[in-house]
């Protein structure tokens, strides 16, 4: 509302959360160029590369890469895989906006690959994917697949887990999609009453969880 910008406080400390931006980055400029590859060495060999820019004498930031690229072996198995059967990618770190029941929807895609003229949003996971069930399905907050289909059109709109190296859709994902459509209609109906939250974990990732205290509570 006050339209403040997220400001970054410098740090020695390796997060998951870095980490996780750092992998992000490399696919993106592993994928700039080239938008398929057909040979896991090949691919493996950039993606190393593109993993260890940047790091110089880091020896910390380099054992974790060094522990990601034993992981994402699998990934790149998966990828030569799905290049062979026709994906091709087709944009990555997209920003995409929609109006959508009256309400103006944006997000930013990690990436939208094609086959024959149909659009997959994937959306990378190095940490956990967390499932709903359908006893704590009211409580949802989380509608990015929802929002990414919304806004693409896609086919499929799922999360790429790099630890597993699968593309994995959302359990529950129409009711998800329903939910939303319930929740913008209630947000025409009434103001909105702005609170703190009491679930402290939500505030993990926030950039303004100092000006507000939920790092003090």
């Amino acid at each position: 509302i006050k339209k403040i910008k997220e400001h970054t406080i410098p740090s020695e400390e390796i997060t998951v959360h870095m980490i996780g931006q750092k992998i992000h980055l490399a696919l993106k400029n592993l994928y700039h160029d080239k938008k398929a590859y057909f040979s896991e060495k090949e691919l493996m060999l950039d993606l190393k590369k593109e993993l260890y820019k940047d790091i110089y004498q880091d020896e910390v930031l380099k054992f974790h890469m060094d522990l990601w690229l034993t992981k994402l072996k699998s990934f790149v198995k998966n990828e030569i895989k799905r290049f062979s059967e026709g994906y091709k990618i087709k944009k990555l770190e997209k920003s995409y906006k929609k109006l959508y029941n009256g309400f103006m929807l944006v997000g930013q895609i990690d990436r939208v690959d094609e086959k024959e003229d149909e659009l997959y949003v994937l959306d990378y996971k190095t940490g956990k994917i967390t499932k709903p069930t359908s006893k704590s399905l009211e409580k949802e907050t989380n509608f990015q697949l929802q929002f990414y289909k919304i806004l693409t059109d896609a086919k499929l709109s799922a999360y790429y887990d790099l630890n597993s190296a699968l593309v994995v859709e959302e359990n529950l994902f129409d009711e998800k999609l329903e939910l939303l459509d319930s929740k913008l209609e209630g947000l025409k109906e009434k103001e909105i009453d702005f609170f703190k939250t009491e679930e402290l974990k939500r505030c993990e990732y926030c950039p303004y969880k100092l000006i507000c205290g939920s790092s003090l509570r």
